[in-house]
């Protein structure tokens, strides 16, 4: 697997790497710390696509060698608040955003119908693969 960052430019031990992966992976499960005061219930639409995107963009990642990451509804949030979503994204402008610390995706809820929707997830949910090493 490609090498991280973190590992790049921190050089962690093993048991600090080990207690990492332990908390991202309970982060990513629970979603504890991911709570947004304008986070909107989705859709029925919303989250067959979710569903739907997650079995696909898993299957062109094994294809091209990457690693699969299922990605649950509860992995995405969408915030109706502009002013809260920009505080989590580095660039304003941005309509969604992948939030490592809290294991998510943020989407700005724009209202702009379902294939804008799966426009935008699906150019967030392919971010997160990486390439295997041979």
């Amino acid at each position: 697997m490609k090498e991280s960052h973190f590992n790049r430019f921190i050089s962690p031990s093993e048991e600090e790497v080990s207690k990492v992966r332990g908390d991202l992976k309970y982060l990513f499960k629970t979603q504890e710390r991911a709570t947004f005061q304008s986070e909107r219930s989705k859709s029925s639409e919303e989250l067959e696509i979710i569903d739907f995107l997650d079995d696909e963009t898993n299957k062109v990642a094994e294809s091209f060698g990457g690693e699969a990451l299922s990605v649950s509804q509860n992995n995405i949030h969408l915030l109706q608040d502009e002013i809260e979503f920009i505080d989590f994204a580095a660039n304003k402008e941005a309509e969604a955003v992948v939030k490592q610390d809290l294991q998510c995706i943020l989407i700005k809820d724009k209202k702009q119908g379902l294939l804008h929707f799966t426009a935008v997830l699906f150019h967030e949910m392919d971010t997160r693969f990486g390439k295997k090493e041979k």
